[in-house]
């Protein structure tokens, strides 16, 4: 149990790193903003004025009402600081998460932003940077039906409703401590034992889909990560049965998360660039 115990707390030291604001480059019809994008808490935000100058729009900021107001020709976009919503010609848009001010950057949610602007959004994850182009100017626009991409993305959501199981046991990790080690362990080999069971029903249905060309990358994306899914499962299995050493497991589950972090914000950014 201690051998585990010092795995797990390892495990959530590194998922503590991931909340960290890490800073990404963004370019958009092929020329870099000067302000960064920033990836919060698995969100990545990128700077409103930044962006929107590069198209063209002109920017006023109101700082008693914290609110940046975004012009050109006809078109108006008012987004306000703390608001989950933004508004295009008086058309109220939700976001995800409230738009945010970070050491004096106005910030707004990416899909959001590709959506306002009608930009397609591409992530490198080499780089680190996000790829924002005009939709209007991009040559291989998607041929593939509605109906393909829909049939598609109901198969991709019930993957991601399997992979509940998997958060579930993430999330217990945290609630480890010296104090309730012992107990909570063996409910955690359990928890380990369904999440085996739904990665074999996720990677049939993933095996199953017809795949649309456009959706290529997001389908190969989505297999990738359930292979390192299946990865870590393989090292919890090995600490378990005693096959591998905790230093070994540590080391090994590191690698993992660091590479399922890349894989995670990349379909992110191929999930938000479908059109």
């Amino acid at each position: 149990m201690k051998k585990l115990l010092a795995v797990f707390m390892a495990v959530m030291a590194l998922n503590v790193n991931a909340f960290a604001a890490t800073e990404v480059n963004v370019v958009v019809d092929k020329t870099p903003v000067e302000q960064k994008g920033v990836i919060v808490d698995n969100r990545t935000l990128v700077p409103v004025r930044g962006v929107f100058e590069k198209m063209g729009y002109t920017a006023e900021y109101d700082a008693e009402t914290k609110t940046a107001t975004l012009k050109k020709g006809s078109d108006v976009l008012k987004f306000t600081a703390g608001e989950n919503y933004f508004t295009y010609n008086d058309k109220k848009i939700e976001t995800e998460v409230p738009q945010q001010i970070i050491e004096g950057r106005f910030m707004l949610p990416l899909r959001a932003i590709g959506e306002a602007a009608g930009l397609s959004v591409v992530w490198d994850s080499n780089s680190k940077t996000v790829i924002m182009t005009n939709i209007a100017e991009v040559n291989n626009v998607s041929t593939d039906s509605k109906e393909d991409i829909k049939k598609y993305l109901d198969g991709y959501s019930q993957i991601v409703k399997y992979m509940a199981s998997f958060d579930e046991l993430a999330s217990n990790m945290y609630m480890i401590t010296s104090d309730n080690a012992e107990g909570k362990l063996p409910e955690l080999i359990s928890e380990l034992t369904i999440v085996r069971s739904d990665l074999e029903k996720a990677k049939n249905v993933h095996n199953s889909l017809a795949v649309p060309p456009s959706l290529t990358q997001l389908h190969n994306l989505c297999g990738q990560s359930l292979n390192k899914l299946e990865e870590l499962c393989d090292i919890l299995n090995s600490l378990f049965n005693g096959k591998l050493s905790n230093d070994d497991a540590k080391g090994k589950i590191s690698e993992i998360l660091e590479q399922s972090k890349a894989l995670n914000t990349q379909i992110s950014s191929a999930v938000n660039s479908i059109k």
